[in-house]
């Protein structure tokens, strides 16, 4: 049977739409989410506690708290933090509501920072291992409490997902494991290069052999919301100098103690400024210590 012209520019427009639709800023702002909370392909996941999303919350917004074991994360092998199995992180996703053409907001609290935005860069991590890719993922600049000081409306009602048809596939690239971690040591001239995300005390106490030091608490400023694009820029030059890494050149491994302030950069790098080649050390130093020593050098 014959399809019609009309048939096809339908098909072909609603395609585009989609397209369009799954496409957000990586850091989204309180007005922006004001104007585009009827957004049929916009997903607003608040990850604070439940109860503190029971008490209010962006209208429409679906409450999936982060924790170190929840549908975001899961506790093995002695660490703290870990990427979910595949096997249940992808179907979990599709049945809140995920799906390949939804764009995701993450809220998280800001109360206590940097922790409450280092649990959206998590999440924010393990959907891009997931499989969604990193220009559906926003994070609310100076998370619910931006909101509320920006005007936002706030909403008692629980938002019950429609299960989505997300299947991923996994992104394995996105985190790598000790023995990656171990041959990539003293290689910042070949263009490899170790960021440490913790602070400087705790860099200076002990760190991975010819690691660089990154706190990522220069990334926010004192009420949460992200530093301008230009000051990002000048944080990491600041740290990571003249080696020879880019967006598109060289390899990036960045770490912390568990793998939760480190994703941070992670997201910075990879969302923000575009880089192509940013991977998270997923057991970070409390994998690391498992075999090997810090080095004060």
């Amino acid at each position: 049977m014959a399809i019609s012209w009309k048939t096809v520019a339908t098909l072909a427009s609603t395609l585009f739409y989609s397209q369009l639709a799954a496409a957000i800023s990586p850091i989204v702002s309180p007005v922006w989410l004001k104007d585009n909370l009827n957004d049929p392909f916009l997903l607003v996941i608040d990850i604070r506690p439940e109860a503190t999303y029971a008490a209010s919350h962006v209208p429409g917004a679906l409450g999936i708290p982060f924790g170190y074991s929840s549908l975001w994360a899961e506790q093995v092998e002695g660490d703290t933090l870990r990427m979910p199995p595949a096997e249940e992180l992808l179907p979990a996703l599709a049945g809140q509501g995920l799906s390949a053409n939804t764009s995701v907001v993450l809220v998280s609290s800001v109360a206590t920072m940097p922790r409450g935005m280092n649990e959206a860069t998590r999440v924010a991590a393990t959907l891009q291992y997931a499989g969604l890719p990193t220009n559906q993922v926003g994070i609310l600049d100076g998370g619910y409490e931006g909101w509320i000081k920006n005007g936002g409306e706030e909403s008692l009602d629980a938002k019950v997902p429609t299960p989505g048809d997300f299947n991923g596939p996994v992104d394995e690239t996105v985190v790598v494991e000790r023995p990656e971690v171990k041959a990539s040591l003293n290689k910042v001239d070949e263009g490899i290069v170790l960021l440490d995300a913790r602070d400087t005390a705790s860099f200076d106490q002990g760190h991975i052999e010819s690691a660089l030091s990154l706190p990522q608490k220069n990334i926010w400023n004192s009420d949460g919301t992200f530093k301008t694009v230009d000051q990002l820029w000048e944080v990491y030059f600041k740290g990571v100098g003249d080696a020879p890494v880019g967006p598109d050149e060289g390899e990036i491994i960045v770490y912390c103690f568990i793998g939760l302030m480190a994703t941070g950069w992670h997201f910075v790098l990879t969302n923000v400024l575009e880089f192509e080649n940013v991977k998270l050390y997923d057991g970070s130093v409390q994998d690391w210590t498992k075999e090997y020593q810090l080095v004060t050098a």
